[in-house]
């Protein structure tokens, strides 16, 4: 079992790390952070704008970071931000130019993914993604309760 949870937690790790180097080597090209990739392709499907906070949710990621990210992203022109009235409910629209940074994003996601699973069938790929979605669940739910023993 032990030796079941260092293979597993490694490999994420690896995985992890291979991601976001990927990432970074993509979005050095445009002169942005592997960290601005999740945010942009967040804003850029949403067709009625995201919030800073409804951002921090959807990329797990704190206040602040996103603050950062929006920021950036904005200096660079790959997003706007609607004019609402409501200075925190603020919501950040994809530019054309966000737009094509998005597409070459997701060419290379395409093109990663069925790299990564050339050799599964779709059911191995339904069944792994399940199985990955399980495990995080139950990993959340390990540490809300550890927190909460505190």
């Amino acid at each position: 079992m032990i030796d079941r949870f260092e293979d597993y937690t490694s490999n994420i790790s690896q995985a992890n790390k291979y991601i976001t180097k990927i990432k970074a080597h993509k979005m050095k090209e445009y002169g942005l952070c592997a960290s601005h990739v999740n945010c942009l392709l967040n804003i850029e499907k949403s067709d009625n704008g995201l919030t800073a906070v409804e951002l921090s949710q959807l990329c797990k990621v704190d206040k602040g970071a996103i603050s950062k990210t929006l920021a950036k992203l904005k200096n660079e022109g790959m997003i706007i931000a609607g004019d609402n009235g409501k200075v925190y409910k603020i919501k950040y629209f994809i530019t054309d130019k966000g737009r094509e940074v998005c597409k070459s994003i997701n060419d290379i996601i395409v093109k990663i993914v069925s790299e990564c699973s050339i050799n599964l069938n779709e059911d191995e790929r339904t069944k792994f993604y399940e199985t990955l979605s399980e495990i995080v669940k139950k990993l959340e739910n390990c540490l809300k309760r550890l927190e909460s023993e505190q």
